[in-house]
């Protein structure tokens, strides 16, 4: 997938833009987390700023969510029953 970013401003404000780009770019890069979409480049480019990520097909988003609320919920019930029993 590939994502747009229009630059637009005075000198400062796109070179600032550029810095912020650049920098979210990096931190992204370092990112490996299967809730976040992989990056595959960043590039500024005429007037736009580009992140080429992976693509995640809805289904695989709706999964990763469901299976994500699951172990919330686990977790949260394993904490109640774990004090109520050492409560009792």
């Amino acid at each position: 997938m590939v994502k747009k970013l229009l630059i637009q401003g005075n000198e400062i404000q796109v070179k600032r833009i550029i810095e912020l780009f650049e920098r979210e770019g990096e931190q992204l890069d370092k990112l490996l987390h299967p809730q976040i979409p992989r990056l595959y480049a960043y590039f500024a480019h005429e007037n736009g700023l580009y992140l080429v990520q992976e693509y995640i097909e809805l289904k695989k988003i709706q999964t990763i969510q469901i299976i994500t609320n699951m172990i919330f919920m686990i977790k949260k019930l394993r904490n109640i029953f774990k004090d109520k029993i050492l409560n009792v």
